[in-house]
């Protein structure tokens, strides 16, 4: 069974609609050549949307600003919308940092029973969902993602075997976002000293630790710019850099031009679904 047959029935057997937010293009890439839904399809939700075009900006920046402090941390949340319909949201990880986001709704808001659910100031007013939440909502869920994740840390390889290309790939994919990943860190895995491993850098890929460590950087937080309406200091620290201004300057040495040049080309600096 694929990604999107899952998801199919994933959606029958809780009665609510799957949708998401792909950050690296990864949880794409999971359902090729079947399509995702990538934004929100629910009836109330398209009613809001067509309301104004402040209402369908404040959709997107509840499905972005709103949600993105919580994420780093990888674990479920409720997020109540300007409209008033409750959806539990599920960050999709790989190794330890979010590759894009799953949401499950539209409910009703729960009346009693939880705190800490997220939600913008102002309120609107829809036609509330039938759909009442589900008590084992999130247990299903967090299997679902989990599932998600395992297959995302599998997607660039099959683990740290075959040759010492494979092995590396496999390594620096898994650590490129962390900040303070060292070439050392990198010999230690391989159980070599560090001059070897330089030397098989240059053998396997032609470049330093440091410059094959900025390429993986570079290539996620382009990605990201082309896919969420997040700032460029929170692209960054996603991307695995110190700052915003590194990366400015990371991304005029590559590409001769800045993160917000990269986005206008893209198109993403419009809202939109």
């Amino acid at each position: 069974m694929n990604l999107r047959e899952e998801i199919t029935l994933f959606e029958k057997r809780l009665n609510c609609r799957v949708a998401f937010h792909d950050l690296t293009g990864e949880i794409t890439a999971l359902a090729a050549p079947e399509e995702l839904p990538l934004h929100h399809l629910a009836p109330c939700c398209e009613t809001m949307r067509s309301r104004s075009a402040e209402c369908y900006e404040r959709c997107v920046l509840c499905d972005t600003r709103l949600i993105q402090p919580r994420l780093a941390a990888g674990r479920p949340f409720g997020k109540l919308c300007h409209a008033g319909v409750f959806e539990a949201v599920f960050p999709l990880m790989k190794f330890d940092a979010p590759a894009g986001v799953m949401f499950l709704g539209p409910f009703r808001p729960p009346e009693t029973g939880w705190s800490g659910v997220v939600q913008p100031r102002g309120m609107e007013t829809v036609s509330p969902p039938e759909a009442e939440l589900p008590p084992d909502l999130f247990w299903f869920g967090s299997l679902f993602a989990d599932s998600i994740r395992r297959r995302l840390e599998f997607l660039p390889g099959i683990g740290p075997r075959g040759g010492r290309g494979e092995q590396i790939r496999w390594w620096m994919e898994r650590y490129f976002r962390s900040p303070g990943v060292s070439l050392e860190n990198l010999a230690a895995e391989l159980g070599l000293s560090v001059s070897r491993t330089s030397q098989l850098l240059r053998r396997e890929f032609g470049r330093t630790f440091p410059e094959l460590l900025n390429r993986y950087r570079l290539d996620c937080a382009a990605g990201i710019l082309e896919r969420s309406l997040l700032t460029v200091d929170e692209v960054a620290k996603m991307a695995g850099y110190r700052s915003a201004n590194y990366l400015h300057r990371q991304f005029l040495k590559r590409f001769r031009m800045t993160p917000e040049e990269w986005r206008r080309r893209s198109g993403k600096d419009r809202v939109r679904f």
